[in-house]
Order: structure tokens, then sequence, then C-alpha cells
């Protein structure tokens, strides 16, 4: 009985007690009837069928004062004990403000009144305690702030992954750098970037560059004079050209994790600017020839290649001092002019040096070069801008010091080629022949930068705490979709390990196509002339989805604004196949002995702040920090992973005796 609701119980009660009292009352009249000889018994029975009616009422009345005493007895004293105890755990857990009023017998409102005194002393002891604490934290809090806020006006992009490529922080560049280039022209354009916390670099960056790179970090941290940040360039999400500085995350000599500095660096490739630009210092590092061989290899997959096989002889171990990416792309598009000349897949390479330079030498069997061969590819293109224009092969031999070189005197049906640049110091030989130096790590100061709580592979049967969450709420032209109504304002937050992350935002109006009621505008405020120019819904619901990828969808009633969104898959061909929570849900399980779980009522009870009532922001904000206390709530019933809130979830939305009304939630 104890998942049943208090009024079942009580009618459960009544039950039993009429049933109780319907067969002790037979069973006294059995008694006397029989104790009584044939004249009483007669004597009886016409009385009773003389006065039938009397009696009846008297027995009715007697019943009825019964029944009335004991649902005084329950009113005051056992439903007050109910309140008592859902709002002293409110108290106890997420808000000490919270205090107890209720209705019952003097000695429960006796009790009330003492956890509301002792609810006050400790609050003040609470408050005490929290301002030494702030005072002796003051030092700490000003260091961290003066630190967070160098870091976070740095003119470069900042980003701190974990070893696996997990995004932990970032700096106001960094997501600059990270917003779609492609987007509605809208007023606020999106504040969401694809740059978000705990989702993985590798969806922005490629993963071969950076790997290539960390595990040559690996590499040089054995040894004391080798470099401890590594630059090179990389195409970014919509094809601009970033430069990235990355540095080790380290302690004893393991790495923990990463952090690059990045830079949008496209206009320095356009070939319609002055090309004094590329005569910039440019990232660079340096890059076994083998090594950079073999990532020229992997990256012709999707296009006909060539199978680069060493040669026999003459080949040697070499050190370059390039930028991995655009030297790559050099050899990739030196391989594609090969291409058509070559009798076979195979092209066999080698590795010379002399004199300060090396040499990579490219053969095959085929055609040779010819001079004007080379000539066209110098002035071919190696990589494209974001504004379209080109960086040619001239452009990248030109930073590197490098050219390319045809053997004079060539065999028939034989091909080479060879591509010279500067040698880079042996540095490698000088760190083999040094001791391995012990090395102090990097000092992390007041951050749990490394810690990583990403989705477990069975999301359902992962502890809430570990869940990342979007909450979003809508505004609308009223409450119908299926009559028309659309969605005017969508916004949306991020919580991540139990923070709300006020810097991943979504927040944009829609043009509905239609005319909002006047009943509408005086709810949300929102009037046409404000959603002139803004995105439809077919445009915003894209990035939505990208927004909200990977994550719990939370939202107060939310099932009326998922209605509005799956409404508009077959226009918008988005499906948000996400796990939902809906906080109204949430608050009739933890306490299903209140009446009201519209969103005001919630936050008031759980201490919260109402953000901007009925903007779609203001409610998502609200919701966000309801949801958190909601999940200390829902861990003391013993709800802990999603799958169980799930359950509970649809239990409470079923059940007859709780009634969580969409409409009126919607139009609270």
């Amino acid at each position: 009985m104890s998942r049943w609701n208090l009024k079942r119980k009580y009618w459960i009660f009544v039950a039993v007690f009429a049933l109780a009292y319907t067969l002790l009352l037979l069973g006294l009249i059995t008694f006397i009837w029989s104790q009584l000889s044939a004249p009483p018994q007669a004597e009886l029975l016409r009385v009773v069928r003389d006065n039938f009616g009397a009696l009846f009422l008297v027995g009715l009345v007697f019943l009825g004062g019964q029944l009335f005493l004991f649902n005084e007895l329950f009113q005051q004293y056992i439903v007050p004990l109910f309140h008592l105890s859902e709002e002293t755990s409110i108290i106890a857990s997420v808000n000490p403000a919270h205090r107890i009023q209720i209705k019952g017998c003097r000695e429960i409102e006796d009790v009330a009144d003492a956890v509301n005194e002792l609810a006050g002393h400790v609050q003040s002891v609470e408050d005490t305690a929290r301002q030494q604490q702030a005072h002796e934290q003051w030092g700490v809090e000003r260091e961290r702030d003066v630190y967070a806020g160098m870091v976070n006006d740095l003119p470069v992009g900042l980003v701190a992954c974990s070893d696996s490529g997990e995004v932990l922080a970032y700096n106001k560049k960094a997501r600059e750098i990270f917003v779609p280039k492609k987007r509605p022209s809208c007023a606020n354009a999106y504040l969401c970037s694809r740059l978000v916390l705990q989702r993985s670099i590798y969806e922005l960056l490629p993963r071969s560059t950076l790997d290539l790179t960390l595990e040559k970090l690996r590499h040089n941290l054995v040894f004391s004079s080798a470099s401890k940040v590594l630059s090179f360039t990389c195409p970014g999400p919509d094809g601009e050209l970033i430069a990235v500085h990355m540095a080790p995350l380290w302690r004893n000599q393991l790495v923990l994790g990463y952090s690059l500095l990045c830079e949008d660096i496209s206009e320095r490739a356009d070939i319609t600017s002055e090309r004094a630009a590329l005569l910039e210092p440019w990232p660079k590092q340096l890059l076994g020839a083998q090594e950079l061989l073999q990532a020229v290899e992997a990256g012709q997959e999707g296009e006909p290649g060539a199978r680069l096989l060493p040669a026999d002889t003459g080949s040697e171990t070499a050190s370059l001092e390039i930028d991995p990416y655009l030297f790559e792309r050099l050899l990739a598009s030196l391989l594609r002019i090969i291409a058509p000349r070559r009798l076979s897949e195979q092209v066999t390479y080698a590795v010379g040096r002399s004199t300060g330079r090396t040499r990579l030498w490219f053969t095959w069997q085929g055609r040779p070069l010819s001079e004007g061969d080379i000539a066209e590819w110098r002035q071919g293109p190696v990589l494209g801008t974001k504004d379209g224009s080109r960086l040619r092969v001239e452009d990248v031999l030109s930073i590197h010091g490098a050219r390319p070189i045809i053997p004079r005197e060539e065999r028939p049906e034989t091909g080479s080629v060879g591509v010279e640049i500067a040698a880079a110091a042996h540095l490698e030989e000088e760190m083999l022949s040094q001791d391995v130096l012990p090395q102090d790590g990097l000092q992390f100061s007041h951050l749990e930068l490394l810690k990583s709580n990403g989705l477990s592979e069975d999301v359902l049967d992962t502890p809430l705490e570990d869940l990342i969450y979007t909450v979003f709420d809508t505004e609308t032209t009223g409450l119908n979709p299926q009559a028309g109504d659309e969605i005017i304002s969508l916004s949306a937050v991020r919580i991540v390990s139990g923070s709300v992350q006020l810097q991943e935002i979504f927040n944009q109006l829609i043009n509905p196509r239609r005319i909002i009621p006047e009943e509408s505008i005086a709810i949300h405020g929102i009037k046409p002339e404000m959603l002139e120019g803004q995105p439809f819904i077919e445009e915003v619901l894209p990035y939505f989805q990208e927004f909200a990828k990977g994550t719990v969808l939370v939202a107060h009633n939310a099932v009326f604004d998922m209605q509005f969104i799956r409404d508009k898959e077959p226009r918008t061909k988005v499906k948000l196949n996400n796990p939902v929570l809906d906080t109204a849900l949430l608050s009739a399980i933890i306490h299903p002995h209140q009446k009201d779980h519209f969103l005001e009522s919630v936050a008031k009870r759980l201490g919260v702040k109402v953000y901007g009532r009925h903007t779609s922001l203001g409610d998502a904000m609200t919701t966000a920090e309801m949801f958190l206390k909601l999940q200390t709530l829902l861990v003391k019933k013993n709800i802990r992973t999603l799958r169980q809130a799930c359950s509970e979830s649809q239990r409470i939305y079923s059940s007859p005796e709780i009634t969580v009304s969409p409409s009126q939630s919607a139009s609270a």
C-alpha cells in the first residue's frame, strides 16, 4: 500500500470500517435474538415492523455520526502528517527558507511551528557559517576570478579537452570561432555554438591531425628539452582554416588531456590579399617523414589514391619542421597529378638527407612529369577557405622553404619526382642521448578540470546526476497545434555536471506565418512586429536538434511543448528522439499530496526564483533550477536513474488519483 495515494487509503479504510461495523451489529442482534423465548421474539418483531422507519433513521444517523468522527480524525491528524513529512523534506533537502503552513489538530500545528523554529535556527547557523566561509574563501575566489577573466578575454580561442577529446572548458573567443557560418539571417542569430561542453572536439576538428599531434606530445614529455607545445593548421567545420597550438595537460609525465589555442587564419590564406601575409610566422611542428607519409596515405580514403610503399634501399629516417595538415594536403595534390600517369596503384617513396636539406622522392611505373606539369601544379589550389579563395601549392612551398625536383635523366616508363625541404634540427637524436628527467606537472587551481560525466552506453541506466540535460520552453499562438497554432519562441539552456551553463543558451523568436490572437499576446507579450524578419520553424528546429543532441530533454508540462514540436516533423523533417522528463510529473512524484503543480507553485515550494514568466527563456531558466532541486529529492525517494524517473513519470501520468493538467499548466 506504500504506492497508494492518501485518498484511496481513506476510502479503503471507510469500506473496511463499514463492513466491520455491519458484521458486529449483525452478530450482536443474532446473539440477543438467540437468548429470547418465542413470545418476546414475536413481540420484538412486531415493534420493529411498526417502527422500522424510525429505527432505520436512528441507525443511519448513528452510522453517519461515526463516519463523520472518523473523517474529522483523518483530516485533522492523518492528512496533516503527510503534508508535514513532505514539507519538512523540502526544508531539509533543497530550500531551508521554506516554512510549513498546514491546517490540522493543534498538536500537529505545534509540531509544524517547532519545525519552523528549528529551521530558522539552522538557517541562521548556516548563514553565519556561509558568511565565515565566504570570507575565508574570498582570496581564493578573487584569484580564480582573475584567472577566469584573463582566460575568457583572450583574443584567441582556448579549449580544454580530456585525452579522449571530450570538451571540458572553453573561453568566449573559442565559442565565437565555432559558431555556424551558415544560419538564418535573423536578429540575434544563435547564441549557441557548435562548441559544447562534454561533446567531442572531433566533431569540429579532424581527429587524425589531433591524434597525431597528441601522440607526438606524449613522446616529447619524456625529454626535458623537447617542445611541450606543438602547432598545426587544420580545417574547421565550415571549411575555414584554423591555426592550432596544442599543449598537454599532464602530471608525472602522464597526459590527462590537452588545451588548444585556436585562431581562424582563413584571411591569411586568401590569394586576393597581399602575398606578404604569408610571410607571417606559420604554425609548424617537428614530424617524422614516415608519420607524414602514413597520414598522406590515410587521407586518400574516399578518392582513388596511391599505395605508398617504401623503397627497398636508399631510404633514411628524418624529421621535418612543417605544418602537418598543409604539407599532407600538398603531397596529396602531388599524388593526384601523378595518378593519370601511373600504370598501377603502387608508388614507392624514399627519404634522403644531405647538406641541411631533406628530400622526399616518389617513384612510379608510367609516364614521367614534365616541367610544365610541375609549373601547373605549383599554381594549383591546395586548400579552400571560407570565402571561396584558394591557398596555392606555391604558397605552401614558400611557407616551408620547399621546392619540387624532377630528375634530369628519366628512365623510360618510369617517373619520379621529389620535394626538397630544409632539414629540421635533429632533436630526436639529441633527445635519445639525454637522461629522462622528472618533470613537475601542471598545477590545477580550484577546478575539477578533468572530471568526465559522459553518457554511458545504456542511457536509461545512467544515474541522473551523470546525464546532460537540455531544458527548454516554448511560447505559442495558442494551445492547439492541430487547429493551426504555431511556436513563436523557442529557448533552451543546458545542464552539465549539476550546473546550469549560462554560456550555452538557445534563444530564438520564430515567424509563425499567421496572426497572433490578442489573448495570447496578453500572456507572453510577443507582438507581430517583433516576429517580422525572424526565421521560420523549418530553419530553427534543425539548429535546436543539434543543440540538444546527446542530451535528455526537460520541460515543465513537456507534453504540451513536445506536441507542438512533433506536429512539425512532417514539415521540418526533424525528429527529436531524445528521452524527455517533465518537471510537473516529477513534482507530483515527490509531493503526491500537493494539489498544485503549476510552475510558480513548484518554484515557490522549492525556493527557486521565477525568471521572466511567460518568456520562453525565463521559463526555461526557472525550470532548469527547479529540475536540479527535484533531482535531489528524487534520489531521496530512491529514484536514481533515468529509467526509474521515466517509469515513475509514466505511472503518475496514468494515475487517476493524481492530476497534472496539460492545458492548465500551459496557460498558467
